[in-house]
């Protein structure tokens, strides 16, 4: 199967391939080819931004649990993108919002992946063999799943307003965009290797076009 635009089923295909024995692909695996490649959508982008909000959000209350300060943990996009309390407040509860529903399509499509698995011959792909199609459905709630995280863009920038909004944008461009260039597009729940702030300090997130940590 040829994997030639960043608008591929982010959650379909990748865990039909892990479902069938597969190892998921990865920017390495398959690097944007010159002229096949095109710009990363909006969707992938606003996706990749909410799920490290959301990672980072778990880590602050884990940090709590352990009697711990989770502050430095929720502060790292507001330090980075250079936020007000009150706009990195609405960042937060809109992200919250879209990975919630997000994940409810996630977890139909993992529904109908299981199944599709379970029909599948042997169970697992042989060393000759591609992936099969992925079940219509899925196509479906990819475009709802798409249709979901573009709508949280949108009230974001309603929420910021278009001056501010366009240099958040240019935040999400030069700062996350490069990163998910370089690293597997993760799906619900899988962990990131974006980068967290230690335990004591804020760390920054990496520069545009810095190099993997």
């Amino acid at each position: 199967m040829k994997v030639a635009r960043w608008s591929i089923t982010l959650v379909a295909l990748t865990l039909v391939l892990l479902a069938l024995g597969s190892r998921p692909l990865s920017a390495a695996d398959d690097p944007p080819r010159k002229g096949t490649a095109g710009p990363l959508p909006e969707s992938v982008k606003y996706w990749v931004l909410f799920r490290h909000m959301a990672t980072l959000e778990t880590k602050a209350a884990e940090a709590e649990k352990r009697g711990e300060d989770g502050a430095p943990y929720r502060s790292v996009f507001r330090l980075n993108a250079k936020l007000t309390e009150e706009q990195a407040a609405r960042l937060s509860s809109i992200a919250a919002d879209c990975v919630a529903r997000v994940e409810e399509k996630d977890r139909e499509a993992l529904a109908i992946i299981r199944a599709a698995r379970a029909a599948a011959p042997r169970g697992h792909l042989g060393p000759n063999d591609l992936p099969p199609e992925p079940p219509a459905e899925l196509k479906r709630l990819q475009l709802e799943r798409d249709e979901l995280i573009d709508a949280a863009r949108e009230d974001l920038r309603r929420a910021f307003g278009d001056k501010e909004f366009t240099r958040f944008q240019g935040f999400v461009d030069e700062r996350i965009a490069p990163t998910i260039r370089r690293q597997q597009i993760p799906p619900a729940g899988a962990p990131l290797s974006l980068p967290l702030p230690n335990r004591s300090t804020n760390r920054p997130l990496p520069p545009a076009g810095g190099g993997n940590h």
